[in-house]
Order: structure tokens, then C-alpha cells, then sequence
């Protein structure tokens, strides 16, 4: 008997077991999925895993989140894709935040806890907020830290990027360390940094300022000690180092570009649409180039007026008759442009060319003192003008008389 209690109270366990583990999967989290391209506003707590994708193929569509002020997730956030998420001030993360493929991530204000990670061609931008643990750049990922703030977490992560990804500093805090990683690429132009500066593993930072302790160019200390005064202002005072093929660089301030639209062109109507023109903007220079290239030059853009007519150091646009005011703008890698402008003057001074062919009749004859109707046809030909009218306002007559006496006689 006490072998069949102790079967049947084992039983017992397993069915409670069993309930147990129905009620756990029935409490498990579900994902919040955003996947149909349109915009979406959160301004409620939700508890779960937030995903954001494009819309499916065949034709996807980037998909975009806001979280607005009370909106509060207290889970991960996941962005994939093409896919868009925003942050507001009074927003408020509890986990991490990822961005992955080709999104991107903005951060206008609120509150991240945990970390924030960028991988594989997304793009975080922070403009301002706070982020408790940290900034994690990997495999081609792309920060810029406009202004904010990141508080490094007892427990976080320090490092800021790693794996071929690129890092633009601005401005902001950065509690702890700027730690560049395996073939990362980190330019400093601002920000108050309160850790070390730290390159490893054939990393490269470019540090813009001016006032430094060290030369312009590769520090050549593996360590020490770094001041100056940053880009924008921002007092730099804190520890560096560089290891395993890395490098850390100070940079001067940058010099805008100046713009050459080229010299002004006066040009012959060749067809009815215009004149093909070439537009030239090689003559635009950047001191911070390399030596005989404009590579710090990242756009050359036409206009007429309002009207954008195309991009490249050099472009062809067909002009009609007339004259063209036409602003070329430049912009360096900074964002800092310039422009200049040039004038086209498509004219036509070129007449038509008229074809007459012989009278019908040409010859009158034997004189018989009635009127002839005479035929007088013609072309004319001209690139710019379709629509060309012939007017024969003048006509020549050669009179023979009997004799043989000539006489020409002008009718017009």
C-alpha cells in the first residue's frame, strides 16, 4: 500500500509539474512586431520586445517607430532592414537597443538604460538623450554623437567601437573611454570625454583641434598624457594609449571648401532643345585635401534657382536659348560648403538656310499679253526654329523682246 501512495503522489507531482510548465510558456514574452512600412507612435509602457522591419518583399518598405514622451519599453528594441526608430525627451528604454542591416536609430532625448549596439551598415545618430551603458559600434556600423550623454554602467561595456566601424564625435559627455578596436575609425572633433582615449588593433583616431601638447600628425608616445582644445571648443585633458598597429592623430581645424563654378560661357543654339553644355567645378579647392585632389570635397551640386540639375566635379545639361544664372555648391566632409555661380548664354545667330527651287513655269514665251500663273516653291532650315515661314517679297523678272534686248524687272 505505501508503494502504490508514494506511485500515486508521484503522479500527482508530475501532473502539477505539468501545469506548471503549461502556465510558464503561457507567461512567456511575445515580440511587439512593427513590419508594414508605416509610421508609428508609442506613448504607453509596453513589456515586450519591440522589432522593427520593412514591410516583406516583393517590394519592402522601411518601417518607422517613434517612442514619445510616456513611452516606455521594458524590453529590448531591435531594428533590422531599412527600418527608422526615434526617441523623444520623457521616452524611456529599460534594455538593450540594437540597430542591424541598414537602419538607423535617432536619438533625439529620453532615457536607455542598457547598451546601445550598432552592426553591419546601420547608423546611430544622437542628438541628445541619455544612454546609461554605453555605445557599441561593430562590422561597419556608423555613430555620430552630436550632444547627450553616456553614463558608463558599473557593469557595461566601455568599449565605443570595434570591427571596421566609424565614429564621428561632435560634442556631448562620454563618461568613460573612447575605445577605438579592430580597424575602427574614430574622428573627434568635440565632446567632454571623462575616461582615457584608447586605440588598439589597427585602429585609427583623428583627433581636431588646436593648442595640443603634441605636434600635429601620429602622436609618437605609446602612452601618456593628451591636452588641448577640441574643434568646437570642448577642453581636452586625459590619458591615451595606442597599441598593435594602431594610431592616434591630432589634426588642425578644418578649412571650408571654396567653390569654381567656372568662367562664363556664351554658347551657339545647335538644336531646337538647346546646347549641350559642360559644367566645371574642378577649379573648387580644400586645403584639407590631399595634395593635388579635392578628396576632401564629398559633393558638387548645380542648380538653376531652385531647380536642381545634377551632381559630379564635372556635368553635361543642355540649355535652352536664353541666359542661365547657375550656383554650383560644394561640401567637404565636415559639412561646410560654399558656392559660386556662372552664367550661360545660349544665342542664336546663325540665319536659316533658304532653298529655292526653279519657277514653274520658268520661261514665257512665245508673249501672248495674258497673265501666267507662276509656281514658286522654297525651304527653309534652321536648328533652333521649327516652325519657319517663308515670305517671297521680292522677284526678279528677266524680259527678252523680240530684238533680243534684255530688261530685268524687280516686282515686289
Amino acid at each position: 500500500m505505501k508503494i502504490g501512495k508514494d506511485i500515486k503522489m508521484a503522479k500527482r507531482s508530475i501532473v502539477l509539474l505539468m501545469i506548471v510548465l503549461c502556465l510558464g510558456a503561457s507567461m512567456a514574452e511575445a515580440d511587439v512586431v512593427f513590419e508594414d512600412g508605416g509610421t508609428h507612435d508609442i506613448s504607453e509602457r509596453i513589456d515586450d520586445n519591440i522589432i522593427v522591419r520593412d514591410s516583406p518583399d516583393p517590394d519592402p518598405v522601411p518601417t518607422t517607430v517613434n517612442l514619445q514622451s510616456g513611452g516606455r519599453i521594458y524590453d529590448d528594441v531591435s531594428v533590422y532592414n531599412t527600418s527608422i526608430v526615434n526617441t523623444y525627451d520623457g521616452s524611456y528604454i529599460r534594455d538593450d537597443v540594437s540597430a542591424t542591416d541598414e537602419s538607423t536609430v535617432n536619438i533625439h532625448g529620453g532615457l536607455i538604460i542598457d547598451k546601445v549596439s550598432v552592426v553591419s551598415n546601420s547608423t546611430l545618430n544622437v542628438y541628445n538623450g541619455q544612454i546609461r551603458d554605453g555605445i557599441m559600434a561593430r562590422q561597419g556600423g556608423t555613430v555620430n554623437f552630436y550632444d547627450g550623454w553616456i553614463e558608463n554602467d558599473l557593469h557595461g561595456d566601455n568599449d565605443f567601437g570595434e570591427n571596421g566601424s566609424t565614429i564621428n564625435v561632435y560634442g556631448g559627455v562620454i563618461g568613460d573611454n573612447l575605445q577605438a578596436n579592430d580597424d575602427s575609425i574614430f574622428n573627434v572633433y568635440g565632446g567632454e570625454i571623462g575616461g582615457g582615449i584608447y586605440a588598439n588593433i589597427n585602429s585609427v583616431i583623428n583627433i581636431y583641434g588646436t593648442g595640443f601638447n603634441y605636434p600635429y600628425g601620429p602622436i609618437g608616445d605609446m602612452e601618456g598624457t593628451l591636452t588641448g582644445t577640441l574643434s568646437n571648443g570642448d577642453l581636452l585633458n586625459c590619458l591615451f594609449g595606442q597599441y598593435d598597429g594602431s594610431s592616434i592623430n591630432l589634426m588642425p581645424l578644418n578649412e571650408p571648401p571654396v567653390a569654381n563654378a567656372g568662367p562664363d560661357q556664351t554658347v551657339e543654339q545647335e538644336s531646337y532643345d538647346g546646347t549641350q553644355v559642360t559644367l566645371d567645378g574642378s577649379g573648387s579647392t580644400d586645403s584639407d585635401s590631399t595634395e593635388g585632389t579635392n578628396d576632401d570635397i564629398v559633393s558638387f551640386d548645380w542648380y538653376e534657382g531652385a531647380t536642381y540639375l545634377g551632381s559630379g566635379e564635372t556635368l553635361d545639361y543642355t540649355f535652352p536659348l536664353g541666359t542661365h544664372t547657375v550656383t554650383l555648391v560644394v561640401t567637404d566632409y565636415f559639412g561646410e560648403n560654399d558656392d559660386d555661380e556662372v552664367i550661360i548664354t545660349v544665342v542664336d545667330t546663325t540665319p536659316p538656310e533658304i532653298t529655292l527651287l526653279e519657277p514653274d513655269p520658268s520661261v514665257l514665251w512665245p508673249p501672248n499679253h495674258k497673265f501666267v500663273e507662276v509656281m514658286i516653291m522654297g525651304s527653309a532650315l534652321d536648328n533652333c526654329d521649327a516652325g519657319l515661314a517663308i515670305d517671297i517679297s521680292d522677284v526678279s523678272v528677266e524680259v527678252i523682246d523680240a530684238e533680243g534686248g534684255v530688261m530685268d524687272v524687280s516686282i515686289g
